[in-house]
């Protein structure tokens, strides 16, 4: 950890510059809606950074990672609703959810290569949709009404303050940042790099490109549901 943070020092400084900004600016700027629409721009970098994973690392430009963001906020809107479980528990279950689905959808959607890949991420997303606006047990097209009175704000993330949001959304969003960047010069992210190059090359230096994509696909998967449980 040491020797991470001496070699990136200037980013690290950049990065504590730019979190202090983000601290005192909504202090200063007190308006309910500016602090949502700060929320909401946390929430889509925390799905940009999983996105990215797969499509600006490994050249896999996926049209379909909706279906994860929507199983992230289903999974803390239900386990909510049905069993009052805690949103600080049920976001890693919706990851869980969404690596497994990654893993299961990724070996044969993987195959596919360019605009086919892309077209058939698109058409799993949408059929996700069309399941889930039918299914009664999670609301159908009117959703899950998960708001209850009298819990503990914290214990069940539902803020009298709005601001709690922003804060709540700011450490997750650095830390995924922190994760991203300790691998952008690992092993696996110098693979990911190899295969968006040149996949047969890569594989003629004895890159196993299969078991690496459906890894960047289950890693991105998890990140946009992080995104999609907290919007929840």
């Amino acid at each position: 950890m040491k020797k991470f943070v001496a070699d990136n020092k200037k980013w690290f400084m950049g990065l504590i510059v730019c979190l202090l900004i983000a601290v005192i600016f909504p202090q200063v700027v007190r308006i309910r809606f500016v602090w949502n629409l700060l929320s909401l721009i946390l929430v889509w970098a925390i799905v940009g950074m999983g996105w990215n994973v797969i499509g600006g690392y490994c050249g896999q430009v996926s049209n379909g990672h909706s279906l994860f963001y929507g199983i992230g906020a289903y999974t803390v809107a239900i386990t909510c609703r049905y069993w009052k479980l805690s949103p600080w528990i049920s976001i890693w279950i919706g990851a869980a959810i969404s690596v497994a689905l990654a893993f299961i959808m990724g070996k044969p959607l993987l195959r596919l290569k360019g605009h086919v890949f892309a077209i058939s991420t698109m058409a799993l997303a949408e059929c996700g949709r069309i399941i889930f606006i039918n299914w009664k047990w999670v609301g159908g097209a009117t959703g899950v009404y998960i708001y209850t009175k009298n819990v503990n704000e914290w214990l069940y993330m539902q803020f009298k303050n709005p601001l709690n949001y922003y804060y709540v959304f700011l450490v997750f969003t650095v830390a995924i940042l922190i994760v991203i960047k300790a691998l952008d010069k690992s092993k696996f992210f110098y693979y990911l790099r190899t295969i968006k190059g040149n996949e047969m090359a890569a594989e003629s230096v004895g890159v196993n490109a299969a078991k690496y994509k459906n890894r960047a696909y289950m890693m991105s998967a998890a990140i946009v549901s992080i995104g999609g449980s907290l919007y929840a």
